[in-house]
C-alpha cells in the first residue's frame, strides 16, 4: 500500500527529488480506511510503501500531526489481524517512538535501511542526511525492538563490529 511518494533530500546521486519531487504523503484516515478495506477483502499482510517512508506525514481530523510512528500505531489499532511490512527506511528516523510500535507482533521482523555507506566521509560526499553514528544507534534500537531483523549481515561487512554482531 503505496502511502508516499518524493523526497525531500537532495543526495548526490539521486535523481528521485527531481523525477518527483518533494515528499507527498497520503492523508492518513485514507491510509486507515485504505488498510481496513484490505483486511475486510481478505489481505493477510499489508506492505507499507513510498520513496522514503522517512518523510510520511500527514494531518489528522483533529488536526495532529500524524508521522510514520503514529500511521502505524493507528493502522494496528483500526485492523485486528493482518500483519503489516516496512519496505524501507533512513536510519536517522529509527526513533524510540517507532522502535515501539514497531515491537508489535504484528510488524513483520524485517527491515531495510537505505545505508549506502558506512564511512562517514563517502556519506558526507553523497549528501547523506546522516553518519555512520546513526547507523549504529539505528539497528541496535530495531535489534532492541525485534529479535534478528536483519535476515544477512553480509551486507554490512563493511561497517563497525557492533553492527554486524
Amino acid at each position: 500500500m503505496k502511502i508516499q511518494d518524493g523526497c525531500n533530500n537532495s543526495c548526490a546521486f539521486c535523481k528521485i527529488h527531481y523525477a518527483r519531487g518533494n515528499s507527498v504523503s497520503i492523508p492518513v484516515e485514507e491510509a486507515v480506511q485504505r488498510a481496513v478495506l484490505l483486511e475486510e477483502n481478505g489481505a493477510e499482510e499489508i506492505v507499507l510503501t513510498g520513496v522514503n517512508l522517512s518523510q510520511y506525514e500527514s494531518d489528522s481530523s483533529s488536526s495532529e500531526k500524524i508521522n510514520f510512528a503514529k500511521l502505524l500505531k493507528l493502522l494496528i489499532e483500526k485492523t485486528s489481524r493482518v500483519t503489516f511490512r516496512i519496505s524501507s527506511f533512513y536510519p536517522q528516523s529509527i526513533t524510540e517512538e517507532l522502535c515501539s510500535v514497531l515491537s508489535n507482533d504484528r510488524v513483520q521482523p524485517f527491515f531495510h535501511l537505505s545505508i549506502q555507506s558506512g564511512s562517514d566521509n563517502i556519506l558526507r560526499k553523497m549528501n547523506r542526511p546522516y553518519g555512520a553514528d546513526v547507523v549504529v544507534n539505528a539497528v541496535k534500537m530495531l535489534r532492541s525492538a525485534k529479535n534478528n531483523p536483519f535476515i544477512s549481515c553480509d551486507i554490512i561487512a563493511g561497517f563497525p563490529s557492533e553492527i554486524q554482531n
